[in-house]
């Protein structure tokens, strides 16, 4: 399965501004040859040429958000650069495809770094097509005209980027690889006989936005459809953050419940502040960092839409073990080695579940996989002392469950156990582990 680019042979459209003269009598036109003709038809002086070209390949796009983010940030130098990348498309990609990551296959894909920034570019130009597999959008013309804070912010980044490009648009270390990785999990662990125990650096707990420097490795709070949008989610300031990391929209079909994308490699491009709504660019990030060791675990928590608020529908067991196998597929894609993931408040939120049963599914999972967690509680609009207390409680548990050497197993059967409308989560684990 292969996703087609606009530099392939058989690749072609619609010219309705004649664009190539020389094909003035056809009714489509080869792609390359229009986007070349395009690109060198006159050199890109001001900020209108830019949305000229963009709105020859996208029809009825609207920019305000963009015109608003580069009226201060348009560059005569920027954006002949990202020019200069758009058209080593065929010197990139010589088969003029990219190969996707079939659902029920666990396989790796790997681009170099200016392999991205050139397809970055043309997400950016609105030149390419969606997928088929894709049920959203594959390029950046969905930030041009939300009005959303967000979507400006990663507008911002995403500029920044492309401002780092060298004179031949080319990014620093351009043959380093990013590795996009889909793993399947055929045969999940039989989490009620499961005998691994619990350690006593299971979960550190955390109040910090970002990850502790030394951790390389987080888990993206993702859609099974994963990518970038247009509000604050997490997975989304992930994405918009990590410009190199929105490729997958065009990589990646829908994940199934067994699956799991790893993302090794990619460059944090954006530092940030605030969450949700509230996020905001505040510069490059210059910090020295080997970014090859970075990892991003994008997995998808199931969307609950129950009417009952008193209901915890993670305790019906198929959701339950639903849950666990897709946390665990997400860790031990690591491997075997012991590493330390930041996670926090995973399939809550906008999906709408318990935060206290979702976290002891991710201490489980670790646990099974030989990892360490780092919880983060940055929920947002929720007050200090009430994080403070929800991580204390989870430490408290995560403690007992160590010091009591219970097992993984004993924890899923207490689960199991305890009533669809239990008020109090942590507590009830207490107890049933204090009889």
């Amino acid at each position: 399965m292969v996703y087609q680019l606009p530099s392939h042979s058989n690749s072609f459209v619609e010219d309705r501004f004649s664009v190539c003269e020389q094909y003035s009598d056809r009714p489509q036109v080869p792609h390359w040859v229009f986007i070349e003709t395009l690109l060198q038809k006159k050199p890109l002086r001001q900020l209108e040429d830019l949305l000229d070209v963009i709105g020859h390949n996208e029809h009825d796009l609207e920019f305000s958000t963009l015109k608003s983010v580069l009226q201060d940030k348009f560059s005569l130098r920027t954006f002949p650069v990202m020019i200069k990348a758009a058209l080593r498309m065929p010197e990139l990609f010589s088969n003029g495809v990219l190969e996707i990551l079939t659902p029920g296959t666990t396989k790796t894909i790997s681009l170099t770094r200016e392999q991205i920034a050139c397809l970055l570019v043309h997400m950016f130009l609105c030149t390419l097509k969606t997928p088929i597999w894709n049920k959203h959008w594959c390029t950046f013309g969905i930030w041009f005209a939300t009005n959303s804070r967000p979507a400006r912010e990663y507008l911002k980044c995403l500029l920044a980027y492309f401002a780092e490009l060298d004179p031949q648009g080319r990014p620093s270390n351009p043959q380093e690889e990013v590795h996009f990785t889909r793993s399947v999990l055929k045969s999940p662990p039989d989490w009620k006989k499961s005998t691994s125990c619990f350690t006593d650096d299971t979960l550190t707990p955390s109040l910090s936005l970002h990850p502790e420097p030394g951790c390389n490795v987080e888990v993206s709070f993702a859609n099974k459809d994963v990518g970038f949008g247009v509000s604050g989610t997490q997975e989304e300031v992930k994405m918009g953050m990590s410009p190199e990391a929105c490729v997958v929209m065009l990589l990646v079909p829908t994940l199934l419940d067994n699956e799991t994308l790893l993302i090794r490699g990619s460059r944090q491009v954006g530092m940030y502040e605030g969450i949700g709504r509230d996020v905001k660019f505040i510069g490059v990030q210059s910090e020295p960092k080997n970014w090859s060791l970075r990892c991003i675990i994008a997995m998808d928590g199931m969307e609950i839409d129950c009417l009952d608020e008193e209901c915890i529908v993670e305790l019906r067991e198929y959701v339950l073990l639903r849950e666990l196998n897709k946390a665990y597929c997400g860790f031990v894609s690591m491997g075997t080695e012991q590493v330390t993931i930041a996670t926090g408040h995973w399939g809550c939120g906008a999906f709408g579940g318990n935060k206290y049963v979702k976290s002891l599914i991710q201490i489980m999972a670790a646990c099974e996989a030989n990892k360490r967690l780092v919880f983060h509680d940055v929920t947002q609009k929720t007050q200090n002392s009430s994080k403070q207390r929800f991580l204390e409680m989870l430490m408290e548990v995560t403690k007992m469950l160590y010091r009591r050497q219970r097992t993984v197993g004993q924890l899923y059967t207490a689960i199991t156990q305890l009533e669809a409308s239990s008020s109090d989560v942590f507590h009830s684990i207490m107890c049933s582990f204090s009889l």
